[in-house]
């Protein structure tokens, strides 16, 4: 690694998956220094990986990078969550990760409820039942 441009250690660290990349940070200074401590990588990363754009209050790339996939252990609890707290990436991301958008009319019921109309009218486009309850 060590004769490797710093250009392309980024590119490869872009296609690793998190314990991939948190295991090089602890095992390589220059990685740690040219990946782990880089804000603009983290910034890509949740692009690359996750098509969200928007980093919410409170959170840095990295942290909102690794908080994103602890959630997607469970992609029907994040669609819930998302949807209550109006994040609309993360709507996204979880329903193309498999979130069962039908599950009790959950995700809807809490875009509605907390009035927030873009989440519900994304969730109705992708096939919510506005009739369930």
């Amino acid at each position: 690694m060590n004769n490797l441009p710093k250009d392309l250690i980024i590119y490869y660290a872009l296609m690793m998956d998190l314990p991939e990349i948190l295991s090089l940070c602890l095992s390589s200074k220059k990685f740690n220094n040219i990946v782990c401590k880089n804000k603009t990588f983290w910034m890509n990363k949740l692009i690359h990986d996750y098509q969200v754009h928007n980093l919410p209050k409170g959170h840095t790339y990295k942290s909102y990078y690794k908080h994103i996939n602890e959630k997607l252990k469970n992609v029907n609890k994040l669609l819930m969550d998302s949807s209550k707290e109006a994040n609309l990436d993360l709507v996204r991301l979880a329903l193309e990760k498999g979130a069962d958008i039908y599950a009790q009319n959950k995700a809807l019921r809490l875009a509605s409820a907390y009035g927030h109309l873009q989440i519900v009218k994304y969730l109705v486009d992708k096939g919510a039942n506005i009739h369930a309850y």
